[in-house]
């Protein structure tokens, strides 16, 4: 190998391109991904600040419930459209791609309103089971349902312009335009309501998601056209023939319903569970909690906005030792990322959660176990998007499910006896076991390690850094 190229073994390999996209594109990830979870927590803190914790506990719940409703929603198809789209493109099939985002949103959107009708509906019968001793908590969830379709749609845009490879676009708009949408609002109603209720954060909450909807539509729907102009002024045809059918996008949307809804409940199933067992101020100490801990993850997922498509393409060529090596370089740049906020989260715990108040420092035992949960989720790499992309999605649904049991029968035992310390305890457990048997299922399927390799890393650092140059 000649020393005036370092990286012609990923030449070799049809990774050296690939490297690129991934440094280029996951650095605009990153900036937004950044970005966006500043505006959350400033959110938050504002929140806490100016409305108090029994407030923001309320909230914190709420979001859980908007969540489990937008993933119902969505019913896989933000996962699908990815891969789906990402094919089509790379076969030059531009009305593919239109025709199922198109049916992607036909099937959606009528679901997502379904579902917030449903909640609408049996609002009392929410806030009696979970949150019994919040006033007027069923006056909120009322409201704040009608948050769900838009934030579908912003789910969906997102994930067709991440499978175009429209990263900087993708990022924007799932990291930080709602949140962007958030902060203008709730600094207008400083500026102008005089009484700082409840219900003006509902109404505050869907203004939000309705301008990031439309705005995420806008973005989409000029990438689409741009992509549409561009096939008919170089005369691109669909390089294979193939019928577009809405079975095919469904039947693969279907096990990563299941898997979405799996994952949704392995994340958020604990705040239901605080609801009913504790009381509103720990589940909002419980979601900073989860906030900081997502911080670790914001390498990875920088990363994954642009691998996910590499990972079907390299899937799509056949080319599994190029796929081996890209996984190894994604989770070694997460490594490298997650490493330093891991060491900053376990030496000043008490700093990070006092800054939400004094009362939050009280959870700084279980800070450390769900710190201990997402560096294991870091260093296990992409494995959820490596199945999702390799047709591996029943297998990654089924390691899901037996995830959520564990987490579920967790969260039942513990919960009651110790709070969210086992909360916590849940969900690094459920967690560690779905990722580590992911990482494991697929080096014995495929004998590829995707995980973080310390040996790939003392060998291939100094070519990495280069191909960031």
């Amino acid at each position: 190998m000649s020393n005036k190229n370092p990286l012609t073994i990923f030449d070799k390999l049809k990774v050296g391109i690939h490297l690129k996209e991934l440094l280029k594109g996951g650095s605009a990830s990153f900036v937004f991904q950044v970005f966006g979870k500043f505006l959350g927590f400033l959110f938050a803190w504002l929140t806490v600040r100016y409305y108090g914790d029994t407030i923001w506990g309320q909230l914190a719940f709420s979001i859980s419930v908007i969540t489990i409703l937008k993933n119902t929603g969505q019913f896989g198809f933000h996962s699908a459209i990815i891969k789906v789209v990402s094919e089509k493109k790379k076969k030059n099939d531009t009305d593919g791609v239109i025709f199922y985002y198109i049916k992607t949103l036909s099937f959606v959107l009528p679901l997502s309103v379904f579902l917030s009708l449903l909640i609408y509906l049996n609002a009392d019968w929410v806030a009696d089971i979970f949150l019994k001793d919040s006033l007027n908590y069923n006056l909120f969830l009322r409201k704040i349902v009608f948050a769900v379709t838009p934030m579908v749609l912003v789910v969906i845009n997102g994930s067709t312009l991440r499978g175009l490879k429209k990263i900087a676009r993708f990022s924007f708009i799932v990291n930080c335009l709602f949140h962007l949408s958030l902060i203008s609002i709730l600094f207008i109603c400083f500026l102008f309501l005089q009484e700082k209720q409840l219900v003006s954060i509902a109404i505050l909450y869907v203004w939000a998601s309705i301008i990031a909807a439309v705005v995420s539509t806008i973005l989409t729907i000029w990438a689409l056209r741009n992509l549409k102009q561009k096939a008919d002024l170089e005369g691109l045809t669909a390089t294979i023939k193939e019928p577009n059918r809405f079975n095919y996008i469904f039947n693969i949307a279907s096990p990563l319903f299941i898997s979405s809804f799996s994952f949704l409940a392995l994340n958020w199933s604990d705040s239901f569970f605080i609801g009913y067992y504790c009381n509103d101020v720990q589940v909002g100490i419980y979601n900073v909690i989860v906030r900081y801990g997502s911080l670790i993850l914001i390498g990875l997922n920088a990363i994954n906005a642009i691998s996910a498509p590499k990972f079907s393409e390299f899937w799509t060529e056949k080319n599994m030792l190029g796929l081996g090596r890209f996984c190894k370089i994604t989770a070694t740049i997460s490594f490298l990322i997650s490493a330093p906020i891991v060491l900053f989260f376990l030496l000043f715990p008490n700093f990070l959660l006092g800054l939400f108040g004094d009362l939050y420092i009280e959870g700084t035992t279980t800070f450390y176990v769900i710190t201990i949960g997402f560096l294991i989720n870091s260093l296990c790499g992409s494995v959820g998007f490596i199945l999702m992309m390799t047709n591996k999605q029943k297998v990654y649904r089924n390691i899901l499910l037996m995830a959520v049991v564990i987490n579920l029968s967790l969260d039942f035992i513990l919960i009651p006896r110790i709070g969210i310390l086992g909360a916590g305890i849940a969900n690094c457990l459920a967690m560690s076991i779905w990722n580590i048997s992911s990482l494991f299922y697929i080096y014995k399927h495929f004998g590829l390690w995707v995980g973080f390799d310390p040996f790939f890393l003392i060998e291939n650092f100094k070519k990495i850094l280069t191909a960031s140059k």
